[in-house]
């Protein structure tokens, strides 16, 4: 996720992807993170290499502190929680609001129109 993220900022002409964190829990904390999964499914098997998405369950947070120090910097309070581009989108995203995020972090058209028109 941090070499992504560099390489975007350091190649913007040649890095068109775009790179969501998500952050879930088991289905008693979080009933929402399978539907949360399903819709990033979706995105990633659309766009495949032109979106990276990297998963954090927070049952593994005691044993990882990555977890827990990504989940201070980005304020996730609940899951399922995504990151897109540095915000954080508390609660389920479904697939039309996920289309107008991801819509705003493509420049190439034929990117985009695979899912925004």
């Amino acid at each position: 996720w941090y070499i992504s993220r560099n390489f975007k900022a350091s190649c913007p002409n040649s890095s068109d992807f775009a790179t969501i964190l998500y952050f879930f829990s088991n289905d008693q904390k979080c009933p929402a993170c399978g539907d949360q999964g399903t819709v990033l499914d979706y995105y990633k098997s659309v766009l495949k290499q032109s979106l990276l998405i990297f998963s954090f369950d927070e049952t593994f947070a005691d044993n990882e502190p990555l977890i827990k120090m990504l989940e201070q910097v980005y304020d996730v309070k609940d899951y399922p929680t995504i990151v897109v581009n540095n915000k954080a989108y508390l609660g389920f995203v479904g697939k039309q609001n996920l289309t107008e995020i991801l819509c705003s972090q493509y420049s190439s058209e034929l990117i985009k129109k695979e899912i925004c028109y």
